[in-house]
């Protein structure tokens, strides 16, 4: 299941295509008994996500958690493999493909990571595929 949570109501749409995308690639990597949220902040919360949990200054295009084990969440219905923030407005100022965002987040709920280079480049060779697949 993908469940999207839209902090500011301007951010409706967004929503839409966040969802359609998520349970795109979800259908793509047959993943069938896990979900995600998808939460679509303001930059001002975004900034606070990234310096409170990224210990970085100002907004990012995309923030990920994956979910802790055994951590109740009563308000879900559903197994997540974790939680994707996006601040719409800074996509848009910044061109961001929220399509490769989505994918990335995923990617990194899923285990994928960037922080060596071999793990880069795997990471990014999946996002390419993915996008590929689904065009």
């Amino acid at each position: 299941m993908i469940k999207v949570f839209i902090s500011l109501e301007k951010f409706e749409e967004e929503g839409k295509t966040a969802e359609k995308i998520a349970r795109s690639v979800f259908n793509l990597l047959k993943i069938k008994d896990k979900g995600v949220e998808i939460n679509l902040v303001s930059n001002e919360e975004m900034a606070k996500l990234n310096s409170t949990y990224k210990k970085k200054e100002g907004p990012t295009n995309i923030l990920s958690f994956p979910a802790k084990k055994g951590f109740p969440r009563p308000e879900i219905k559903f197994d997540s493999l974790g939680e994707i923030y996006l601040a719409p407005d800074y996509l848009k100022n910044n061109q961001d493909d929220v399509k490769l965002l989505i994918i990335h987040g995923i990617l990194h709920l899923l285990g994928y990571n960037h922080k060596e280079r071999e793990e880069t480049i795997e990471m990014e060779q999946k996002e390419e595929e993915i996008l590929k697949e689904l065009e």
